[in-house]
């Protein structure tokens, strides 16, 4: 009865409202913009996922830092829908930050 009552959790509260969140999102995506998000972020994932496959133009540059390197994941995940991706560690975030026009920040 517990696992039950946690699977209904974890779908109605967590896998729902990511797919919510993403589809009310991604209007304020443009196109042209430059999105800068850190480490890995499913439901960012769902938001760029689902502005791509609404025929948006954009490019995300993705920062992570170590040990865990978290965006790495992401940055495949993105990359094999067909988004632009540019990849940098935390130490490169002030280089960086002059190309960016968007900064998603859902964790």
């Amino acid at each position: 009865m517990l696992i039950s009552h946690i699977n209904s959790y974890t779908i109605q509260r967590i896998i729902l409202s990511a797919g919510s969140i993403a589809s009310n999102a991604f209007p304020k995506i443009v196109n042209g913009d430059v999105i800068l998000t850190y480490a890995r972020s499913t439901t960012i994932e769902k938001v760029l996922g689902y502005a791509h496959q609404q025929g948006k133009q954009f490019k995300v540059v993705l920062i992570d830092s170590y040990p865990l390197r978290e965006g790495l994941a992401m940055m495949k995940r993105l990359s094999n829908l067909g988004i632009k991706v540019k990849y940098g560690l935390l130490s490169s975030v002030g280089f960086i930050l002059r190309e960016v026009s968007c900064e998603c920040n859902i964790r």
